[in-house]
């Protein structure tokens, strides 16, 4: 989030989601929300199906709901 970079991960692998809460996802990604030139939080996307890679049509879609988002809190 701090670097306000999209990240698209599609290694197998267990993550932490919470505190002490760990999921296996197949591939995730994470779009971070800006407004007012800050980052202020993320969307993300996640995916347990290891049948199913994440491509760049799930990273538009999150980083279009960040920039609505983003926007919207401008507001």
């Amino acid at each position: 989030m701090e670097n306000r970079k999209t990240i698209l991960e599609t290694n197998n692998g267990s993550y932490e989601l919470s505190k002490d809460h760990d999921e296996t996802l197949s591939s995730f990604v994470i779009a971070p929300i800006i407004s007012g030139g800050d980052p202020i939080g993320t969307v993300i996307l996640f995916n347990k199906d290891e049948s199913v890679k994440m491509s760049q049509m799930e990273v538009k879609m999150s980083e279009t709901a960040a920039g609505f988002l983003g926007k919207q809190m401008e507001q």
